[in-house]
């Protein structure tokens, strides 16, 4: 996140005129960021450094969803999200039918993903499903 208004943070510059402010007010409101969404999304701040990491993680978040994309790459939103918080976001994810690579470890609940690729340090791998990886 940079300084400057809140949408100008989540929203393209070439989708700028497709998405509507409440689009957007929607969008932070499913990631239950009614508070930063009450900072006003035109009005300039300094986000990296008024909002803590999981705040910040969650605006990527809103990002990714405001963005029109059909695939994301995550790497590692546990380290500042609870599982609670991950459940939400990947339940969002799929609900929108985005397609998800996610970058983690064997902390986070193997129930959250359709697949789970394990890659063991002499390069072997495994790929499971949820209920084989239990």
């Amino acid at each position: 996140l940079h300084a400057g208004p809140l949408r100008e943070n989540l929203v393209h510059a070439r989708l700028d005129a497709e998405i509507s402010d409440a689009q957007v007010l929607a969008t932070l409101r499913e990631l239950d960021l009614d508070s930063v969404a009450e900072r006003g999304l035109h009005t300039p701040q300094n986000w990296d450094k008024e909002l803590p990491l999981a705040t910040q993680q969650l605006l990527v978040i809103a990002r990714v969803l405001l963005s029109g994309s059909t695939v994301v790459v995550i790497d590692h939103l546990l380290s500042s999200l609870t599982n609670d918080g991950l459940t939400k976001v990947f339940a969002i994810l799929r609900a929108r039918r985005l397609t998800c690579f996610y970058f983690g470890s064997a902390e986070e609940p193997p129930e959250l993903f359709d697949s789970v690729l394990r890659v063991s340090p002499d390069g072997s791998w495994t790929i499971n499903s949820p209920a084989s990886t239990t």
